[in-house]
């Protein structure tokens, strides 16, 4: 699966807000990047988490989770983290994230 390709992949994206298109992040996409981004629930019930802190700074960066399904308690313990200020990199782990997760489920 890769970025974007989210309508057939098997991943729910929950919410619609838009991740910026522009690497580094320029000063007009500061104010609307939160700590709730983005989020997608995919195959087995495991989530990709996406957002900015701290929220709309511009000395912020990306940070990003993988949590495994199991309740509030999985939250607190991400199964992968990544943490950095490129768009590129953030969309090429979240990419690498999905299809980790994916291969693991078809092995079990």
């Amino acid at each position: 699966m890769k970025w974007g390709d989210w309508s057939r992949s098997g991943w729910e994206v929950i919410g619609d807000l838009a991740i910026p298109e522009t690497d580094p992040v320029i000063p007009e996409d500061f104010e609307a990047l939160t700590e709730a981004v983005w989020m997608a629930v995919g195959p087995g019930g495991y989530a990709i988490d996406i957002g900015w802190y701290p929220e709309s700074d511009p000395s912020g960066q990306w940070q990003c989770r993988v949590v495994a399904p199991g309740g509030a308690e999985q939250w607190l313990h991400p199964v992968e983290e990544f943490k950095g200020k490129s768009t590129t990199a953030m969309r090429a782990w979240v990419d690498a994230a999905c299809a980790r997760i994916e291969a693991t489920l078809a092995l079990n």
